[in-house]
């Protein structure tokens, strides 16, 4: 079988013979950027699609919400919002380089989500015109991804991404890639408190495009 089909229907001991299968590591940090938590997934017992679901189970921490006054009742509004999580999850399983030995890292701070995958953005593709070209380092993977569901449709991804932000206040992915490494901050806090009542009746009043 090909590297690919390895990853997808092989067992333990023959993904291992891949140079560098993914692999990763899920840390939880206190407000002093101590470490109180670790994960991690380096026996290649699972397909992408299993460690996927395995790391969003045990990120509990990225579960974790807001509550605001909403009239009589309290409106809740997730640190994190699940498909943003999902979307950046995904792209750092898709777009890893298997030619780079290092973990996909997924940092958890008090106020911060750090998510490290081994390899630059492709070429072309810079975190300026992310949202406008598209560039894929690994096509087989994405086309898998894509099919089972795990993932928007080519490009998309950051626009969803971008999209759930503005419709909840939050800041947009922070974006930084050198030869070997991509890292996407994404922050937790909503830059104003003010604007959701805003944005839920324009949500609820008008038909908004994502763009």
């Amino acid at each position: 079988m090909t590297n690919i089909g390895l990853l997808w229907v092989g067992n333990a001991k023959q993904r291992s013979r891949i140079s560098y299968p993914i692999t990763v590591q899920y840390i939880v940090y206190d407000k002093f950027e101590n470490k109180i938590r670790k994960e991690e997934w380096h026996d290649n017992t699972l397909n992408p699609k299993e460690l996927l679901l395995a790391l969003e189970k045990e990120a509990t921490e990225l579960t974790y919400s807001y509550e605001f006054p909403d009239g009589l009742f309290r409106k809740h509004i997730r640190k994190y919002n699940p498909q943003v999580v999902r979307e950046l999850f995904v792209n750092a399983f898709a777009h890893k380089s298997f030619t780079i030995s290092r973990d996909i890292m997924v940092c958890v701070y008090p106020d911060r989500l750090e998510i490290t995958n081994p390899g630059g953005l492709p070429m072309g593709i810079t975190k300026d015109n992310i949202l406008h070209q598209q560039q894929r380092r690994n096509p087989q993977m994405i086309n898998i991804m894509s099919d089972l569901k795990l993932m928007e449709g080519e490009g998309s991804g950051y626009d969803l991404i971008y999209e759930s932000n503005a419709m909840e206040a939050k800041t947009l992915p922070i974006i930084e890639s050198s030869f070997s490494e991509t890292r996407v901050i994404q922050k937790s806090k909503i830059v104003n408190e003010n604007i959701l009542p805003v944005l839920d009746y324009a949500l609820q009043n008008y038909q908004l495009s994502q763009k």
